[in-house]
């Protein structure tokens, strides 16, 4: 066992390694290619996606605390990662053109959501945050869809207060935040890993007045103008604890399966249902807004 704290330094650009001087700080600049343990020399990403990744390990502290001799077994799983951090922005661009409806978005929200997708499949390693893999159909399926729900409730960015009930994986509130920045946004996920993601999330994408309830929905005592609910378990239980969360004339924005309308209309009559938006490249999934 290694009984000492480990810091991380860069020999820029050619080395990082693991050494026991305390109190350095971590460079903000990575272009390394190889990270030594004190087993093994383990290869990584030649990447500048390598600080996210050092950033998580240091955060969960794996770093401060004893670490085993074959550390670098947990490591080595890592590094067989495939990371999307070059993923060109172009082909973001591409991917989501469909669901944006001729709008654009900039070259700070493109960034946003080059490292959100980095993040996300980092962590999806370790976490059970989405059985989607592959980068492109995250950039359709999960960021696609929550932003083509962000133009429907937000078509300008305007200061607004959102909660996202079981957020998981920060879909649909984190895309929303990115689409508007102004929103006041409140992620409420029971899972404390899941949590920590979010606030990972948040931290790395400098985003505020961002805040993350690690607990159940019903427990908040939050009152939001836009509530929003996507893929979440025993939807029709959940669907009257969402509209407590709701302000006066505010909007409960459900991003479901067509079929689940009925089942909303039904569990919820008092709210002006709007019609339902078919959401571009799905089957059969839809946006679904009531107002109170």
């Amino acid at each position: 066992m290694i009984n000492q704290t480990f810091v991380l330094h860069c020999n820029k650009p050619a080395e990082l390694r693991a050494s026991s001087v305390a109190g350095s700080a971590l460079p903000h600049s990575y272009q390394t290619t190889r990270l030594f343990s004190r087993s093994c020399l383990i290869p990584v990403l030649n990447s500048q996606s390598v600080f996210p990744l050092l950033t998580i390990l240091v955060r969960l502290r794996l770093f401060t605390q004893t670490i085993p001799q074959h550390d670098s077994v947990w490591l080595c799983e890592w590094s067989k990662m495939q990371f999307p951090m070059d993923f060109d922005s172009d082909r973001i661009v591409e991917l989501l053109a469909p669901f944006l409806g001729g709008r654009e978005l900039g070259d700070k929200q493109l960034q946003s959501l080059r490292t959100y997708l980095d993040l996300l499949i980092r962590w999806n390693s370790k976490i059970n945050l989405t059985a989607v893999r592959s980068p492109e159909e995250i950039i359709t399926r999960h960021f696609g869809e929550s932003l083509f729900a962000a133009t429907q409730l937000f078509p300008e960015p305007v200061p607004n207060s959102v909660v996202d009930i079981g957020s998981g994986a920060g879909l649909p509130g984190i895309p929303i935040k990115i689409w508007n920045d102004a929103v006041e946004l409140i992620l409420i996920e029971s899972n404390q890993k899941k949590g920590v993601f979010l606030r990972e999330i948040a931290r790395a994408l400098n985003l505020k007045q961002v805040s993350v309830l690690s607990a159940r929905a019903e427990t908040s005592a939050s009152r939001a103008n836009v509530v929003t609910l996507r893929a979440v378990e025993h939807f029709e239980q959940v669907l009257p604890i969402a509209r407590q969360l709701l302000a006066l004339g505010g909007r409960l924005a459900l991003l479901i399966g067509e079929a689940q309308t009925q089942v909303a209309h039904a569990r919820l009559p008092d709210l002006n249902w709007q019609k339902p938006i078919p959401i571009p490249m799905s089957s059969g999934r839809v946006v679904l807004v009531g107002i109170s």
